[in-house]
């Protein structure tokens, strides 16, 4: 998806220049996230377990000089954050749904609970 990619080159390419002092990795991927919610995109997030391998990536790309490493690399964390998501809303579903199967806060059309 070419929204995907521009974000995820944007934040490769500003993390690269390291034009600040401190806070590069913040600020690209906040630009990475401006960019997705720009487009109506759910925002990537590179979780704490993962930053090891992100590091690592952002190093193997410039070695490499291939900004797909790291664009695929993003897209892995991109799917693993939105199937957790996904999952996550499931469990909620199911919790409230047996909630209410099994005598939850309701109404009969006679009474109230």
């Amino acid at each position: 998806m070419a929204q995907l990619d521009l974000s995820f080159s944007a934040h490769f390419d500003l993390v690269t220049i390291h034009p600040f002092y401190d806070g590069n990795g913040r600020t690209s991927r906040l630009l990475m996230n401006y960019i997705q919610r720009y487009y109506h995109l759910p925002l990537a997030i590179v979780h704490t377990e993962d930053k090891a391998a992100y590091y690592e990536t952002l190093q193997q790309t410039r070695k490499q000089e291939n900004p797909e490493i790291f664009r695929d690399f993003m897209y892995l964390r991109y799917d693993k954050h939105l199937r957790t998501e996904i999952d996550e809303y499931n469990k909620a579903v199911h919790t409230q749904q047996i909630q209410l199967k099994t005598g939850g806060r309701g109404f009969s059309l006679f009474f109230s609970a």
